[in-house]
């Protein structure tokens, strides 16, 4: 019996040694693949400017939230594909006096022909104590979820009827990534510092102008 155990733990020990061997002549032979683009996730954080009706979210839009500056008018997208991972919302009317206030996400895929989950979510605030809240999810199998490049196609829809200024907190978890074999897409910009990298709102707009402004630092102006 304790020949037999020794048989086998040898044997074991055998092939073992054989498959480092081999691994080792495959490395020689031929180096390992790579992979040579960049990839991040970054979850990125935006208020309300104004009453916020729905707003439509497009790739572009998403692409457009990481800015680099290469001039003090010009900039560039920083990636080239993005996906949404997560969205989360807090909404208050930050006055027990005022009615509570709706927030919602819609992932509804309205391209014709596109992957879309058809999925509406909404909460309301029950007081300025108890804020209205959502964390959601695009349907893994959905556009919104897959990595898509710059495009006007709608990622997903925000809304947050009638919220005063600055009292909704949007969170979007977003993942990038870049391709070799895609032009940068340029941005105009004003007074940019060179070499800095930017935030826009979510909307893709500069601060002035956005309705969900970054409260990334430094945002574009």
């Amino acid at each position: 019996m304790k020949k037999q155990t020794t048989r086998k733990a040898k044997a074991k020990k055998d092939l073992e040694l054989h498959k480092e061997k081999r691994a080792q002549d495959m490395r020689l032979v031929h180096p390992p693949q790579v992979q040579f683009q960049i990839r991040q996730t970054h979850k990125l954080r935006f208020t309300n400017t104004g009453t916020n009706p729905a707003t439509s979210i497009s790739f572009a839009n998403l692409l457009e939230t990481v800015i680099f500056a290469t001039q003090p008018t010009v900039g560039y997208q920083m990636y080239d594909y993005v996906r949404v991972r997560e969205i989360e919302m807090w909404g208050s009317t930050g006055a027990s006096t005022v009615p509570c206030l709706t927030v919602g996400v819609d992932f509804g895929g309205l391209v014709a022909g596109n992957i879309g989950a058809g999925r509406s979510y909404e909460d309301a605030s029950v007081s300025p104590t108890f804020p209205a809240y959502l964390r959601v999810r695009p349907d893994p199998k959905s556009q919104t979820a897959q990595f898509q490049p710059n495009s006007a196609s709608a990622a997903f829809h925000i809304r947050a009827n009638g919220a005063s200024v600055g009292m909704v907190i949007v969170d979007v978890t977003l993942e990038f990534t870049n391709s070799p074999v895609i032009a940068p897409v340029v941005t105009a910009l004003a007074g940019a510092t060179a070499g800095t990298i930017y935030f826009r709102g979510l909307d893709g707009l500069a601060s002035g102008s956005t309705a969900w402004r970054s409260l990334m630092l430094p945002d574009v102006i």
